[in-house]
């Protein structure tokens, strides 16, 4: 089966987050707060190398955020899925005959061989700085859902400094 088709099935199935989401700042990204998770399957067991990253920046242009689904596959972290967030008068994404501004979700991972990845742009009325909204898109297109011991919960939720 080749890549994509893997990354195919993989986002088709009912996954969860398997741990607390806890966002850290990145020290190699001023000002970036990153998380990660392992990933379960519908028993509950954790489906080897598979995690969920996340990413969340305000930049000079205005908010950055990206969600992933990521495979450890001989001893590379490769790509099944990722939602990239931006504001649409910026440029996100760039290959040969392809040029996005704007939000976009990538599926697969170009450094396999072969048509092993496909890109386009999102079309969508949420607001670029809308933490929650998008998380829960990427929830809906990547089947990763979360459970009340572990929710897939945006910066700044449930801690010291949200409301109440």
């Amino acid at each position: 089966m080749d890549w994509m088709q893997q990354c195919r099935e993989i986002c088709g199935r009912a996954k969860y987050v398997g741990e607390e989401i806890v966002w850290d700042a990145r020290d190699d990204h001023a000002g970036a707060l990153a998380a990660r998770s392992a990933v379960l399957d519908r028993s509950r067991i954790v489906i080897p190398g598979l995690e969920f990253l996340g990413e969340v920046q305000y930049r000079s242009y205005g908010p950055y955020q990206k969600y992933s689904l990521m495979q450890l596959n001989g001893g590379r972290r490769l790509r099944v899925f990722a939602l990239e967030v931006m504001p649409s008068h910026r440029r996100s994404h760039v290959e040969p005959g392809l040029e996005i501004y704007g939000s976009h979700i990538q599926l697969g991972d170009e450094r396999e061989f072969g048509l092993s990845h496909r890109t386009r742009g999102v079309k969508s009325s949420l607001d670029v700085s809308s933490v929650r909204g998008w998380i829960e898109r990427f929830q809906r297109h990547a089947r990763v859902y979360d459970s009340d011991a572990y929710p897939l919960k945006p910066p700044f939720v449930g801690d010291l400094f949200s409301d109440p």
